[in-house]
């Protein structure tokens, strides 16, 4: 699920949104919103599967992602399937985006 959450991320920076805009939008915590941006959160062992959607399909809404997309992302993830569903739906934005984002957190 890292990867939805790198996408998320490019996303929201891309429509100009802050973390702080997403939290106001969903009301996460700012460390919950970080922690899928960033994929920290699926590492815990200690958040079950229903939370981490509920989270990320919030997220979503904020990003006036359309619910079905998102359910459906989530489960090619699941599936071992996923395409970037996400960014077919912001072409400008592409995989070598999400690996910038991806090597700036390193």
């Amino acid at each position: 699920m890292k990867i939805i959450g790198q996408e998320l991320a490019a996303i929201r920076e891309h429509l100009g949104l802050s973390v702080d805009d997403i939290q106001h939008r969903t009301k996460l915590s700012k460390d919950v919103i970080k922690s899928i941006e960033n994929g920290v959160i699926f590492d815990r062992k200690n958040e079950k599967d229903v939370y981490l959607r509920t989270y990320i399909r919030s997220i979503a809404r904020a990003l006036k992602i359309d619910d079905s997309v998102i359910v459906k992302a989530l489960d090619q993830l699941k599936y071992g399937n996923y395409d970037h569903l996400l960014l077919d739906y912001y072409p400008e934005l592409n995989n070598s985006a999400v690996e910038k984002k991806r090597n700036s957190d390193s």
